[in-house]
């Protein structure tokens, strides 16, 4: 029993300390190590040697740093998720780099169509802008009346009067 536990010990030990001086480990060995046994520390070595290449490519593609940010997290979210499900080369830095780019890409994207969407929002007209006073005061009852009517009937109201459906 206490055999177990010095082995246990020492284990832990030699993996605070690290590999012995000389011998590196390679990115792959490092997946390996993850996928198999979910070691945080594996994944945070991997996160520290290749944090700069992944922070680079995703704030020369994204304006805001806060995006940026977000594809940095999301292409490690990716290598954790397919630690151990694909044949690692030795380094993976080409790999982070490709899903650094795509996924940054796929923020900007995004980013540019809600812009869009934003813009052609705050462009709309407000109805209640060319309305009379009266009938501002109207609104409030005639929604609580709507809302009081079957479904059947609500839905074609809605569509017809507030929507301009026909």
């Amino acid at each position: 029993m206490a055999a177990r536990s010095m082995v246990a010990v020492l284990h832990y030990l030699r993996r605070l300390a690290g590999p012995p001086a000389g011998e590196t480990t390679t990115d792959r060995q490092l997946l390996e190590q993850f996928a198999r046994s979910h070691d945080e520390a594996a994944f945070a070595e991997l996160v520290q040697r290749h944090a700069g290449l992944v922070w680079s490519v995703c704030r020369r593609t994204l304006t805001q740093a806060e995006d940026a940010e977000d594809a940095f997290q999301a292409t490690f979210f990716v290598l954790a998720r397919k630690a151990g499900r694909l044949r690692w080369e030795t380094n993976v830095a080409a790999w982070l780099h490709a899903v650094a780019l795509r996924t940054a890409l796929k923020a900007r994207t995004a980013n540019a169509r809600r812009q869009a969407r934003e813009r052609h929002v705050g462009e709309m007209r407000r109805p209640e802008a060319n309305q009379a006073p009266a009938a501002c005061e109207v609104k409030p009852v005639l929604d609580e009346e709507v809302q009081r009517l079957p479904w059947k009937y609500r839905a074609p109201v809605l569509l017809h009067y507030f929507e301009g459906k026909t």
